[in-house]
């Protein structure tokens, strides 16, 4: 049976620019898996797009998954990724994602951003779940 969630936690992760452009070939772990007999439950995930000069020019989605799931939790609007100047996100949950114990958090894009060099943070608030 699946016991009292534990304490709120928060995770943030700011990638670069060459990790945000690599992350539709390589997705990028938000949080570690929480260790045997244990599940992560997000409560929400919040991005921050620090815009320099240049968003990406590529329409795609920051998608977020527990590690190897072919379903995604979170997405975000394609135009998080064109933005013109600083933006900030709530994304938007799609659910429900089947979780599973000691388990990753990961963000990926639905395809190529294209060059740009506006670095991303995520902040993700969280509880660990005794299973």
């Amino acid at each position: 049976s699946v016991g009292l969630a534990q304490d709120i936690n928060t995770a943030t992760k700011t990638l670069t620019t060459v990790q945000v452009q690599a992350l539709h070939a390589t997705p990028i772990e938000l949080i570690a898996a929480p260790g045997a007999n244990k599940a992560l439950q997000i409560l929400s995930v919040y991005g921050y797009l620090d815009f320099l000069s240049a968003g990406y020019p590529n329409a795609v989605t920051f998608n977020f998954r527990f590690n190897g799931a072919t379903e995604f939790a979170y997405r975000s609007a394609t135009t998080f990724t064109q933005a013109a100047a600083d933006m900030r996100r709530i994304f938007q949950i799609i659910g429900p994602a089947d979780w599973a114990v000691n388990t990753a958090f990961e963000v990926y894009t639905s395809g190529a951003t294209g060059a740009g060099d506006s670095p991303v943070t995520f902040y993700i608030t969280y509880k660990l779940i005794d299973v």
